[in-house]
Parts: C-alpha cells; sequence; structure tokens
C-alpha cells in the first residue's frame, strides 16, 4: 500500500472516530497513526540513526490528574505543577521499522484531583517499549507512594500508553501519554510526558 493511498485510510478512520462520543482514546491513537505517515513521508531516513543497546532519559511531566483513565470525561485541566522524572533501558530489537525496548522510570508526579486538590505521588515504572516507526506503545506495572496520603500510601498497578519518538542520531525526543491504573483506588493518573533519550549502544 502506498503513502497517499495509506494517508487517505488514516484519514477516513479518523472522521469516523470523531462522530462517536465515547471514542476519544482511540481518536488519539488514530491522530499518532496519521502523524506516523505524515512523518514518513516527510522524513524518510529518520530511523536510520536510531541505536541498539542501553539509553537513558529525562522526562517533564506536564497536566497530570487523578481520575478517569486518559482523563477522558474528567472536569479538570490536570496539575499546572511539573512532574519531572528519568528512566533507563535497553533497546533489544531495532529495524528500519520496528523498535522493542525494556525500560524503567522513576517520576515525582504532581497531579490534581477532579476536587482541584494537588497531591504528589513518587511513581516507579517497570515496562516494555514498542516502536513502529515513530509511532509507540508502552505497557507494564508501576508501583505508586502518595506522599499526601498518610492513611493508603501505597499501591500498584498496570499502565499503558501511546506516544512517538523521533530519532537523530544518539538523542531523540520523545512525547508520550500515560495512565496508571490503581488497583486498590479503583482510579487512574493520567498525563502528558515531553522528553529525550540518549543512547550509548550501536548504531542501527
Amino acid at each position: 500500500m502506498n503513502k497517499k493511498r495509506q494517508f487517505k485510510i488514516l484519514l477516513i478512520f479518523t472522521l469516523i472516530l470523531a462522530q462517536v462520543p465515547n471514542a476519544k482514546a482511540d481518536i488519539l491513537l488514530a491522530t499518532h497513526l496519521l502523524l506516523n505517515t505524515l512523518a514518513a513521508s516527510v522524513l524518510p531516513d529518520y530511523e536510520s540513526t536510531s541505536y541498539h543497546g542501553p539509553y537513558i532519559t529525562g522526562t517533564y511531566g506536564y497536566r497530570y490528574e487523578l481520575g478517569d483513565a486518559y482523563k477522558t470525561g474528567s472536569e479538570t485541566e490536570g496539575s499546572s505543577d511539573s512532574s519531572p522524572g528519568f528512566g533507563l533501558g535497553y533497546q533489544f530489537l531495532r529495524s528500519n521499522a520496528y523498535k522493542f525496548a525494556v525500560t524503567y522510570d522513576r517520576k515525582q508526579a504532581k497531579y490534581q484531583t477532579l476536587d482541584e486538590v494537588e497531591g504528589t505521588d513518587v511513581i516507579d515504572s517497570f515496562g516494555i517499549r514498542f516502536n513502529w516507526g515513530i509511532f509507540a506503545i508502552k505497557f507494564g506495572w508501576s508501583g505508586h507512594k502518595f506522599e499526601d496520603d498518610s492513611a493508603n500510601q501505597h499501591d500498584g498497578g498496570a499502565f499503558t500508553g501511546i506516544g512517538f519518538d523521533i530519532y537523530m542520531g544518539r538523542f531523540s525526543f520523545y512525547m508520550d501519554l500515560t495512565d496508571h491504573y490503581l488497583e486498590d483506588r479503583k482510579e487512574h493518573i493520567a498525563g502528558g510526558d515531553f522528553g529525550f533519550r540518549i543512547s550509548f549502544g550501536d548504531v542501527n
């Protein structure tokens, strides 16, 4: 399938999803697929400088919120405070199209509740990140420590996320939307992340 036809199919798919009231997360996924198609058209060689091996990351978390999954249906805009973090990873599988990595991330998430109450959660996440072109999906397990909740400080749960990566030699830039499920609270902490990655392995 050529890129022009792929672009048209993704555009039609996005327009159809836009008519479904409860398809916000699906619209986000379709948007990322559309961005991937556009980037492949504009930057045909962007994948050729990606690296295989260990890497470190720095993260700036943005608008984290305690509430519904991926903040869908929430009534606030999330915390105005940043949620800084760092991470380590190792990229095992790489090719011109696919990349696979195991990751560890630690974040001090400043979140806002639906009642506009600010809180802090230290999140330790272990997971897998898979890239198809610049498009990325991730999933794994997170441990949480709520610094402002002495009665119930600790919790854990699965996390999922979507995003994209732009590779420029040993340096890459990424943007993610991540949702952490809290099993004991039956709630979610979700927000956006902007970050960079520095690789130390071998060139692809």
